[in-house]
Formats: structure tokens, C-alpha cells, sequence
């Protein structure tokens, strides 16, 4: 069950484990759905996925939550015999959560993420980095300061990413399950790290940058040491962000 609440700028995604969610009960979280909704309109984006599994053997209902907002993903989730009181605790507690991020929120994130919405459907131009920064950064072990110095590069190569990744439909099938987009853009920096010593220098950066998507996608698809290296990548670039309870 997908839908988007275009006027909170939110998208949507139910999935059910074992169980189903009756029309009555969608109708009955529709007020805490909303709820979410308010607290991330002022977002450009956000993304919630409300996951229900039922376990026969304990005879309860998990209901857990990854709510997207920019610079974050908070998880949560909550236990009960009844499917309703469930789903509900987990949802209050999603709207705490924002609540908790919105008094602190990652302005950068935001900005960046206003920029996508703004250019969506259009063409991002890339923002060719400073060569001389770069090489030291290279020179330095620095991944830091070489991923800050490609800023510029990062909007088009997620949207390259996006668009590579739809001639793998096993790939594709696992972003936002699995991984997400970000992290196989990630892994294209990691990659072009690695190997910015040996780019053809006829190349301009972005030319070179895209030309490493395909290999650094099928690397992170295959090899589990490549997600571990994303993800502390991740760490570094961007800092912590989710909370989970």
C-alpha cells in the first residue's frame, strides 16, 4: 500500500507480514498518518515506511517505522496483542521523534534537500571541484575533505545512480529495504577515491564520476565488505543520524 500526501510532502509506504490491515483500521490511522504529515511539511521531502508483522507464536503485532526526513532517519517501533494499540504507540512515537529532530535539525541537509525539489525532473548541472584540493586530499588519506570538495557532483550522480540502477531490476528491487540510493552514490565516491590517482586526465570529473557508476554498483551488489565501507563512509560524511528505540 503506497500513497503521497502531497500536501505534507510525504510519501507513504504500508507493508504488511503475516497479517493484513483491514479497511477499517487504514481508516482508523489515517489521523496519525496526518499527524506525521503536519510535523514534516515544512520539509521538502519525507518518506515513512510503516512495516506490520504478526508473530503467531507470541500472538502479537510489530509495528515499526523509518520515517526519511534531510539529514536523518529515525526508526522506532512498538509491540502489542492488538494490531490497532500497535500501530498507534508506534506512530506517536514517529511524531516525537520529529518533534525531537525539528529542534535540532540539519540545516545543510534541508538546504540540499530543497535544491533537489526545486530541480526535480530538470537537469542538474554538475559543480566541477577544485583539481588542487582534490589531489591533496588524495595525498592526505583525506576522504573527508576529497568528499566535501565533491558536493557539487553528488546531486547528479543520485540522479545518474537513479536512473543506472533500472537495468537491474534484483538491485533496484532492494533500495529502500535493504539500502538506499544514497548509499550506492556513496559507494561511487568511496570508488572514485580509491581510484583518483589513475583518472584519465582528458576526462573532466564529472565525465570520470559517471563512468565508475556501473562498476561501483555491481561491487556494492556483490560484496558485503564494500556496504561495511559505506556505511562508515557515511559515518564520517555525514554524521550519525538515526535514532532508534
Amino acid at each position: 500500500m503506497q500513497y503521497a500526501a502531497d500536501v505534507y510532502h510525504l510519501r507513504v509506504e504500508i507493508e504488511t507480514k503475516e497479517c493484513e490491515l483491514p479497511e477499517d483500521e487504514r481508516l482508523h490511522i489515517q489521523p496519525n498518518l496526518d499527524r506525521i504529515g503536519e510535523a514534516v511539511a515544512e520539509f521538502p521531502a519525507s518518506q515513512l515506511a510503516l512495516t506490520i508483522v504478526y508473530h503467531p507464536r507470541s500472538r502479537a503485532y510489530h509495528a515499526r517505522a523509518k520515517l526519511n526526513v534531510p539529514g536523518q532517519t529515525i526508526q522506532t517501533g512498538a509491540w502489542h496483542a492488538y494490531l490497532d494499540t500497535a500501530i498507534q504507540t508506534c506512530l506517536d512515537k514517529v511524531v516525537r521523534r520529529v518533534e525531537d529532530y525539528k529542534a535540532n535539525p540539519d540545516r545543510e541537509a534541508i538546504a540540499q534537500a530543497e535544491q533537489r525539489a526545486a530541480l526535480e525532473g530538470g537537469v542538474v548541472q554538475p559543480i566541477e571541484p577544485d583539481l588542487n584540493k582534490l589531489n591533496e586530499a588524495v595525498e592526505r588519506a583525506d576522504y573527508l575533505a576529497f568528499r566535501h570538495e565533491m558536493l557539487g557532483q553528488e546531486e547528479p550522480v543520485r540522479m545518474r545512480v537513479g536512473r543506472w540502477i533500472q537495468q537491474y531490476p534484483e538491485v533496484q528491487a532492494e533500495v529502500g529495504r535493504s539500502f538506499e540510493i544514497a548509499d550506492l552514490v556513496e559507494e561511487v565516491f568511496l570508488v572514485a577515491f580509491e581510484q583518483y590517482a589513475d583518472r584519465p586526465t582528458y576526462l573532466s570529473v564529472d565525465e570520470w564520476l559517471y563512468g565508475l557508476i556501473d562498476p561501483a554498483v555491481k561491487s556494492f551488489w556483490r560484496n558485503p565488505d564494500d556496504r561495511m565501507a559505506v556505511s562508515y563512509a557515511e559515518t564520517l560524511t555525514r554524521g550519525e543520524g538515526s535514532r532508534t528505540q
